[in-house]
């Protein structure tokens, strides 16, 4: 495949990655990811045979060593390498997985369905990964409420406040909460913190006009 195909297979498979992990570091690890997922073309390009040590699963070695340094940053690389392996089985010629320990190319679809490189089919599996890469991006980033809509969230703003500030609205943690209540039930609050991480907090019988 292209390697603009290996790019938007390494970015999808990172961010359901992310999403499902919540995994910090975001921007960073979506260029990591795009970045390795064409590492394997580049090494064959140096040794000067396709398809050959760069496509080995030897790399997973090292490549999973840097999880002692940084679990965002080894996980983008990990995920960005196995992509371009996964979306090389389904090549015409497959991938060499075990090389060079065993050069049996390894595929994942009959010879006739296998997509060759440069071709339409390649470009329409290119344009299929955008069509998911928008969505996936929306729940990455904590934006599909935008789409989905969610009539039993509101959406707060939280502003710091002192240890002494007396307010219904005001939680252990220092943070006052303003919003919106259409009803006076109870509602699920999301807070973002500055580190990225979600908190949700249930907010109880809160009178709308307090």
């Amino acid at each position: 495949m292209r390697s603009y195909t290996h790019i938007a297979a390494a970015i999808l498979f990172y961010m359901i990655l992310a999403f499902l992990l919540e995994l910090g570091h975001f921007l960073l690890g979506l260029i990591l990811a795009a970045w390795i997922s064409v590492f394997p073309d580049l090494v064959d390009r140096l040794t000067g045979k396709h398809r050959g040590i760069g496509h080995s699963l030897l790399w997973f070695i090292p490549f999973s060593s840097l999880f002692i340094f940084n679990v965002d940053i080894g996980a983008a690389i990990l995920v960005g390498f196995l992509s371009h392996l996964f979306m090389d089985t389904f090549t015409v010629h497959g991938c060499p997985a075990l090389y060079p320990i065993l050069e049996t190319n390894f595929v994942c679809l009959a010879k006739k369905r296998r997509i060759k490189t440069g071709t339409k089919m390649d470009k329409a599996v290119f344009v299929f990964l955008i069509f998911l890469i928008v969505p996936a991006a929306l729940f990455a980033t904590g934006n599909h409420a935008l789409i989905i809509g969610d009539e039993e969230n509101s959406t707060a703003f939280a502003t710091r406040t002192s240890p002494t500030t007396s307010s219904p609205y005001t939680i252990k943690n220092d943070v006052t909460l303003n919003f919106r209540l259409d009803e006076a039930t109870n509602k699920n609050v999301t807070v973002e913190r500055i580190n990225e991480n979600m908190t949700t907090i249930l907010v109880k019988d809160m009178d709308p006009g307090g």
